[in-house]
């Protein structure tokens, strides 16, 4: 059986597998393209009484057909494994409430978030999006206010256009809502992992771009994100953070694009192989890093006098040159 066949089942007989209040559910399955250009298919059951108003959550196929594939689970294994899923989000699902899709409406619920451009070319022909240094590119999402942040609506040009809301408006609106909302940090490696391993929390002067932050002990290796660490890889380009950083670290520095959530910044002491660091951004990325929040195998490097973020080494560009030739 191949993917389509495998969808059009599962859509003709998921409701034979869930309660029987969803008997009268309509059944959807639409096409997603995700960051780094994953075409992914999502399952939505509308139930209720109103179908097509309620927000519903997304399920997407590709892990239950991979399972179905291999041989890991037969079709009725699959079947009930999704309705038992479905229904355990939705006991879980985060309550939020629709913003009025009006340009007043979202204006204090858009922000930005950071992509590849080559990996989204797709993507990015329908988002409202900004080309900006080192071949990434800011897009907008509106925040549906979760506890977990784990609902959010991609802005496209249609949207935009629907609502009446001037592409350029509104991407720097949702700059200066996230750069608010969202501050850039700056912290070392040192302490950011004794905080995830619970030796040590981090404290407001650990953020080496604020004024009254402490003395740091290791400038060595940074991690710049924003506040909540969620697609804070967008601070490289809030105003100003890029000389700030070369303020901290003495001068030029290279940047690995860590994830969509955090970049490492290493101060460049004259000794960095910037091939050797490429070849690393892409082993984390290869065995620790999903596809959907990667930003590349790259590195960039902020010259701190000539004030210019540049590509150092972008190792998907050779790749593609050499498929090329």
């Amino acid at each position: 059986m191949n993917k389509e066949q495998f969808i059009n089942l599962v859509t003709s007989h998921i409701l034979e597998y869930l309660p029987e209040e969803y008997r009268d559910a309509r059944v959807e399955v639409m096409e997603r393209t995700k960051n780094n250009d994953t075409l992914l298919h999502g399952l939505i059951i509308h139930s209720g009484e109103k179908k097509d108003m309620e927000a519903a959550p997304i399920f997407y196929l590709e892990p239950y057909f991979k399972a179905y594939q291999f041989g890991e689970k037969d079709m009725e294994d699959v079947m009930h494994e999704l309705a038992r899923d479905y229904l355990q989000v939705i006991r879980n699902m985060p309550q939020f409430d629709l913003p009025d899709m009006t340009k007043e409406g979202v204006r204090d619920r858009v922000y930005v978030k950071l992509v590849n451009t080559r990996s989204n070319q797709d993507h990015l022909k329908d988002l409202v999006s900004l080309p900006v240094d080192g071949g990434f590119s800011l897009t907008v999402y509106i925040d549906m206010d979760t506890p977990k942040r784990d609902a959010m609506i991609q802005v496209t040009k249609e949207l935009a256009s629907r609502i009446d809301f001037d592409e350029r408006e509104l991407m720097q609106t949702a700059m200066r809502n996230t750069v608010q909302a969202h501050p850039a940090e700056l912290t070392e490696m040192a302490k950011v992992m004794m905080d995830m391993s619970g030796l040590r929390k981090l404290e407001p002067g650990d953020n080496l771009l604020q004024d009254n932050c402490s003395p740091a002990g290791d400038l060595s290796m940074l991690i710049l994100s924003n506040s909540d660490k969620f697609f804070g890889a967008a601070a490289l380009f809030y105003p100003e953070v890029q000389v700030r950083i070369a303020d901290v670290t003495g001068g030029s520095y290279y940047i690995l694009p860590s994830s969509v959530h955090e970049l490492i910044v290493l101060p460049d002491n004259g000794s960095l192989d910037e091939r050797e660091l490429a070849r690393m951004v892409q082993s984390v990325n290869s065995y620790e890093v999903s596809p959907e929040e990667q930003l590349g195998n790259k590195v960039l490097y902020y010259n701190a006098a000539a004030d210019r973020l540049m590509v150092a080494v972008d190792l998907d560009k050779e790749k593609a040159r050499g498929h090329e030739r």
